[in-house]
């Protein structure tokens, strides 16, 4: 997706971004329909840099379990990035549906315009739907969490479920208060604690230098090395040493501050391979789970005073506290 899309859809009409030298300016910044959940204060100088340690992608995924894409900023919300895991694929049942058992997943692309929500892939004809849909409310199931969501439609529900070959799905969305939780041993307190559709929190950040370990360590590649997208960040850091965020409690990008809630413990999705929508061999997870208990990167929760802000690729992380 372009970065004028991106920023239409991101901010509206009222958007404005320009870079200069190592700052990114934005003004005006609010997300249209819902100012409920978004400050929408302005935001000026958001400053960037090119030495150190500091965001170096920022990574969206609108259905949980399908493909994401990267953007350049993007705003903090009140249970994870806007649009993160705002759409769920559920069965007949109502349960969610993930590459878990549903690998072909991945390969369903979603793309968000200013004023529709856009879903493609391979030998399906592209459709569009309305970005803000009142549909009827249902319940939807995500682990041990069950609650109402938003219904999107007949047209949705018949694409996902000739995409994914499984009668009966459909496709929900958030409601405007969403008040799924984290688990309890992992809250923050004073925090809100919310989470969207994603397993268990709200962001998850790995480094470049533990990806680049990955590929070191694990010498069983018959599909080439394992790229980002096996992984699913929200947050790609550069120059901080090789599983250095298993170690942070708190951190702060730019002036926004998050906690670290758990280590990411991997699981059979990693073996998912992104272009072709199929298991290959049990790696990186088999040797992952010898060599670092699984884990692979850091969950985090953002304080409530950064909902609304901006993070943006380039912005300097600092870490505060270590566990």
């Amino acid at each position: 997706m372009s970065e004028r899309l991106w920023k239409l859809a991101l901010t509206g009409v009222f958007s404005l971004a320009i870079p200069i030298a190592s700052a990114v300016v934005f003004k005006y910044l609010f997300v249209p329909k819902e100012k409920e959940i978004v400050r929408t204060e302005d935001l000026d100088n958001i400053k960037t840099v090119s030495e150190g340690p500091r965001i170096s992608e920022i990574w969206i995924y609108p259905i949980k379990g399908a493909a994401g894409f990267s953007v350049p900023y993007h705003v903090i919300g009140r249970h994870g990035f806007k649009y993160d895991r705002e759409w769920l694929i559920v069965d007949k049942d109502n349960r969610f549906i993930t590459q878990r058992t549903h690998p072909k997943l991945v390969l369903l692309t979603p793309s968000i315009e200013s004023e529709h929500f856009v879903l493609d892939g391979p030998g399906m004809d592209q459709l569009k739907i309305p970005l803000h849909i009142d549909g009827k409310t249902v319940q939807s199931t995500v682990w041990k969490y069950t609650g109402p969501s938003v219904d999107q439609g007949d047209a949705a529900a018949e694409w996902v479920s000739k995409f994914l070959e499984v009668e009966g799905c459909r496709l929900v969305r958030l409601p405007a208060f969403h008040k799924r939780q984290i688990e309890d041993p992992f809250k923050i307190k004073g925090e809100p604690n919310t989470v969207s559709y994603a397993d268990g929190h709200p962001y998850l950040i790995i480094s470049e230098a533990t990806l680049d370990w990955v590929n070191e360590v694990i010498k069983d590649k018959p599909h080439g090395d394992f790229d980002v997208r096996r992984f699913r960040p929200n947050l790609l850091v550069k120059d901080v040493g090789a599983r250095d965020e298993q170690t942070w409690k708190e951190i702060k990008i730019g002036d926004n501050t998050f906690y670290a809630t758990k280590s990411c413990t991997r699981c059979k999705v990693t073996t998912v391979l992104p272009d072709e929508g199929k298991f290959g061999n049990n790696q990186p997870l088999e040797d992952l789970t010898k060599l670092n208990k699984g884990i692979c990167g850091q969950h985090l929760l953002a304080q409530s005073e950064s909902y609304g802000r901006v993070v943006a690729v380039g912005q300097p992380l600092s870490v505060v506290k270590l566990s």
